[in-house]
C-alpha cells in the first residue's frame, strides 16, 4: 500500500510546540523523523505532495540500505510490500556485456519504500502533513527556535516552530530558497534524471539483476521491482534529452545501442524527470538547522546509492539532531558536517569517479571488456560504492 494520510491539518501545526520540524517525507526525511519520533521527540514530517507520488529512482536499495532498514525493523515490511532481491548487475556497452555480483540488494519502487517509511515515522509518534516547508530567515544565535512557513492548498500559509529543522526536499532545495549561506552549485556537465515504473514486458527485464546501458550520452537502469514491473531509469546529457524531444525517445536511443528493443506502450509511459543531478551546497548546517539527502548534494548514482547515503545520514545525524533538541551550541553543526563528510562525501567521490569514466565510451567499452573476463577486478569498486567503504567482501552486509 502507497497510500499514507496525513495525520493533521497544516493549519494545526503551529499550536504545537515541535521539537522537530522535517521537510521532506523521501527516504532521508522521512527516516530522519522516524528515529527522532523513536527517541521520543516531538516531530512534525512535512511533504508537498500527497502519497502516493512518483519519484524518479532507479529503484534500487543496496546492501548498504537494505542493512540500515533491517536494523530499523523495516525489512520484512519492504518484502511483504513485494520488493524483490537483487544480486548482480549486467554492465552493456559497445556491444559487449559483462555480469558482475553485487552485495544482497532490493528492487522497490520510491511510491512503496516512501510509504514504509512514513508509516513507521507515524506508528513511532510522528505527525505528517502535506503542504510546502520553508524555512524562514532570521533567526539568530541567541534563539531558541526556527520558524517554519508551511504553505497548503487548504487555506492561507501559517508559520510552526521547532527547536530544530531538518531539510531534506530534494534537488530543488526549495526549503532553503530565503535562507541565508545555502547556494546549490550545479557540475556543468551534470546530467539530468528520468525515470517511470511500467509494466512487464515495456522492455526486457532480467529479475534479480540490474540491467546497465551505457552510451557517450547517457545511461539507462532497468531492474524489475513488485508485481514484476520494470523501473527504468536514466541519467541523460541535458543536450541529448532536447535533441530527441522526450525522455522516450532518449532512452530508447540509449537502448538500441545495446540492441535493447522497447514494448508498443513504451512512448505512452508517463516519465518524470529531475533537475540537473550532480550539484553540492554550499553549506549543510545552519542554527538549529541541518540538511541531508538530496538536498545536501547529490553525484549520479548506479546501484541505489542515492538511497543509502540518504539512509546512512539519517541514521548518523539523529544523536547530533537530538542533542540540539535538548541544547543548541554552534558545535553541533561542524559535527554534522564532519559526520557527513565520513557518512556520505567519501562514498559520494567514488561515484563522481565512475560517473566521470562512464563519459568516455573506448574506455568503458574496455572495462566490460575486461570485466567479462576478469570480474574480480570490480570488487574494490563494487564494495565501496555498495557497501559505503572499501574492503568489505562482495556478499557480506553489515
Amino acid at each position: 500500500m502507497t497510500t499514507v494520510a496525513p495525520t493533521m491539518r497544516p493549519a494545526d501545526a503551529p499550536a504545537a510546540a515541535w521539537d522537530a520540524i522535517v521537510i521532506g517525507a523521501g527516504p532521508a526525511g522521512a527516516f530522519t523523523a522516524l528515529q527522532l519520533a523513536r527517541a521520543g521527540a516531538r516531530t512534525l514530517l512535512v511533504d508537498r505532495k500527497p502519497f502516493p507520488r512518483a519519484k524518479v529512482c532507479g529503484g534500487c536499495v543496496n546492501a548498504r540500505a537494505v542493512a540500515i532498514l533491517e536494523g530499523a525493523g523495516l525489512g520484512d515490511e519492504m518484502r511483504a510490500a513485494g520488493a524483490r532481491p537483487v544480486s548482480a548487475i549486467q554492465l552493456r556497452a559497445n556491444n559487449r556485456q559483462a555480469g558482475l555480483p553485487l552485495p544482497p540488494g532490493l528492487a522497490i519502487t520510491r511510491a512503496a519504500l516512501d510509504a514504509i517509511i512514513v508509516r513507521a515515522a507515524i506508528a513511532a509518534g510522528a505527525e505528517f502533513v502535506c503542504a510546502s516547508g520553508a524555512v524562514e530567515p532570521g533567526e539568530g544565535p541567541d534563539s531558541g527556535a526556527r520558524r517554519v512557513r508551511l504553505t497548503h492548498p487548504d487555506g492561507a500559509p501559517v508559520t510552526a516552530t521547532a527547536k530544530i529543522v531538518v531539510t531534506a526536499d530534494g534537488l530543488g532545495n526549495g526549503a532553503l530558497r530565503d535562507a541565508e549561506a545555502f547556494e546549490s552549485k550545479v557540475d556543468s556537465a551534470a546530467r539530468i534524471g528520468v525515470g517511470v515504473v511500467a509494466e512487464p514486458g515495456t522492455v526486457p527485464a532480467t529479475a534479480g539483476v540490474i540491467t546497465m546501458i551505457v552510451a557517450p550520452d547517457g545511461y539507462v537502469g532497468i531492474a524489475v521491482v513488485e508485481n514484476g514491473r520494470v523501473n527504468i531509469a536514466a541519467a541523460l546529457d541535458p543536450a541529448t534529452l532536447k535533441a530527441h524531444g522526450s525522455p522516450a525517445a532518449a532512452v530508447r536511443a540509449i537502448l538500441a545501442t545495446a540492441g535493447v528493443t522497447t514494448g508498443p506502450t513504451f512512448d505512452t509511459l508517463d516519465w518524470q524527470g529531475t533537475l540537473p543531478l550532480t550539484r553540492r551546497l554550499s553549506s549543510i548546517a545552519g542554527h538549529r538547522l541541518f540538511v541531508l539527502g538530496d538536498a545536501a548534494g547529490y553525484v549520479e548514482p548506479f546501484t541505489g546509492e542515492g538511497m543509502a547515503w540518504a539512509l546512512a545520514s539519517a541514521e548518523a545525524l539523529a544523536p547530533l539532531a537530538l542533542r540540539g533538541v535538548a541544547r543548541w551550541d554552534a558545535s553541533i553543526s561542524l559535527g554534522w558536517r564532519r559526520t557527513y563528510d565520513a557518512t556520505v562525501t567519501q562514498s559520494q567521490r567514488s561515484c563522481r569517479t565512475v560517473a566521470r569514466a562512464l563519459r568516455h565510451p573506448s574506455l568503458v567499452g574496455a572495462a566490460v571488456a575486461a570485466l567479462s573476463h576478469w570480474p574480480s577486478l570490480a570488487r574494490p569498486i563494487v564494495s565501496r560504492v555498495a557497501l559505503g567503504r572499501a574492503g568489505a567482501p562482495l556478499g557480506i552486509t553489515r
